[in-house]
């Protein structure tokens, strides 16, 4: 639970650190690079952890690697991080100081975000997706309901890892060619066909029940793939 809060916390620092140290020609690319490697590197470890699952011991194990790893990038951020500033790559605030680009974060411009029609779809439209539920039970899924044991099950991991790597990375360059093409709906539409692709894959890959991991491990990396573009 922990483990899960401060992912979850970070997430939305680190969004806000791309955002901050791109500006928006470069902010896709950059957004791709850092999802597409840090989904590479998880996928191939997840197989690896699922090998201690053979012993009662096992999630102890993994659990203290997954600790050592997080201790360590800890160690990696604080020796070589250096703070952009806040607003740092918008041209339109480059001639105010730091202090005068931070805002004190009130209820009301929270709400205020939601006069924007697109983005209150968007919101809707997460609450309606269960994309990050694959990654979260997908392997449970294959165990408890497909009969997998839990090495077998983790593959999937590497198919899915790649698919996401490889759309994310070309995703990055897709929507900077809509920004151009397409300008004030091609964003939009991008992530309305991820959304679609995603549901489409995951019915199939989940819903008929297939007897080869194999299988899944083609309907894995699909997802992956739509949740690249995501």
């Amino acid at each position: 639970t922990l483990l899960a809060g401060v992912v979850a916390a970070g997430q939305p620092i680190t969004n806000s650190i791309i955002a901050d140290s791109f500006d928006d020609k470069a902010r896709a690319r950059a957004t791709g690079f850092y999802y597409g490697i840090l989904t590479a590197v998880a996928s191939f470890i997840g197989p690896l952890l699922a090998l201690f699952s053979g012993s009662p011991d096992g999630w102890r194990y993994a659990m203290w690697v997954i600790g050592g790893i997080c201790a360590l990038s800890s160690i990696l951020i604080s020796a070589f991080y250096i703070e952009p500033g806040l607003g740092a790559s918008e041209a339109a605030l480059a001639d105010l100081r730091e202090e005068q680009r931070a805002r004190k974060v009130t209820v009301r411009g929270v709400l205020a975000l939601f006069r924007i029609p697109t983005f209150s779809i968007m919101m809707l439209s997460r609450l309606l997706s269960g994309h990050l539920l694959i990654s979260i039970f997908g392997i449970q899924f294959l165990v408890t309901e497909r009969g997998f044991d839990n090495v077998t099950a983790a593959l999937v991991l590497i198919p899915f890892g790649l698919g996401y790597v490889i759309a994310t990375f070309l995703s990055g360059f897709a929507v900077t060619f809509l920004d151009r093409v397409w300008p004030y709906q091609g964003r939009v539409a991008f992530n309305q066909a991820a959304q679609i692709l995603f549901a489409v894959a995951a019915l199939a890959g989940t819903q008929l029940p297939w007897s080869d991991i194999a299988v899944y491990g083609i309907f894995w990396a699909l997802m992956g793939a739509t949740q690249g573009m995501n």
